[in-house]
């Protein structure tokens, strides 16, 4: 077998796992919305690169901070 074959193979498997894995944690962190259509085309559609992309803008991406608990001021507004 041609090597440029071997190293197809390998890309490719190694794409098909890392976008599994990768389509998992997206749907983990998002829920299914319409927001999530245009990771899934690039996971899918991109060998290696797509899923690699994601796994980076997760980890750059700022988490929120917890919200604060609403103060309650009824006792300021007894007037």
């Amino acid at each position: 077998m041609p090597p440029i074959v071997i190293a197809l193979i390998v890309i490719l498997a190694v794409h098909y796992f890392l976008a599994i894995a990768t389509l998992f944690v997206l749907l983990k962190d998002r829920g299914v919305t319409r927001s999530i259509i245009a990771w899934n085309l690039i996971i899918l559609l991109v060998p290696v690169c797509g899923p690699a992309a994601y796994w980076i803008a997760r980890t750059v991406r700022r988490r929120p901070s917890p919200k604060e608990e609403p103060q309650d001021d009824s006792e300021e507004n007894k007037d």
